[in-house]
């Protein structure tokens, strides 16, 4: 967990606008576990992973949209 801790830290220091997207609940069968984190940026690959495909592409972009209107989200994704 330090080591995305560290990522979040290093990356504000530099003055990249940032989102931070966790798996807060979970059902059936999923990538990545609860409390699974990934740092979007507005530009450039995200660090860290939610399980990557089609899934992870869907929670970068609404991270993007959340940068861009300086206002956090809660969203529900379904994976079938």
């Amino acid at each position: 967990m330090r080591p995305f801790f560290e990522a979040v830290v290093d990356t504000l220091a530099a003055g990249r606008p940032a989102a931070t997207a966790t798996i807060v609940k979970a059902g059936g069968s999923t990538p990545r576990a609860v409390g699974a984190r990934m740092i979007v940026m507005e530009e450039g690959p995200p660090l860290f992973t939610l399980g990557g495909g089609a899934f992870e592409a869907e929670v970068i972009r609404d991270a993007r949209e959340a940068i861009r209107a300086g206002a956090p989200v809660l969203k529900a994704y379904s994976l079938a």
